[in-house]
């Protein structure tokens, strides 16, 4: 996981639920190829996806 140290990503909504949260952290996502900016509970889910690529079953 790659957070993005940059004050020109600014975005008010998360890239994941939608939803509208402060403090959002910017991340790239390398399976997207893109940046997003994630809330803390989907960053979350973001960390434990890139940890467990295959999910939890495997």
């Amino acid at each position: 996981m790659v957070v993005i140290e940059s004050e020109e990503f600014v975005q008010e909504h998360c890239s994941d639920c939608g939803r509208k949260a402060q403090g959002l952290t910017p991340t790239f996502d390398p399976y997207t190829n893109s940046e997003v900016a994630l809330c803390r509970s989907c960053l979350s889910a973001f960390v434990q996806r890139y940890q467990f690529p295959p999910g939890c079953c495997e």
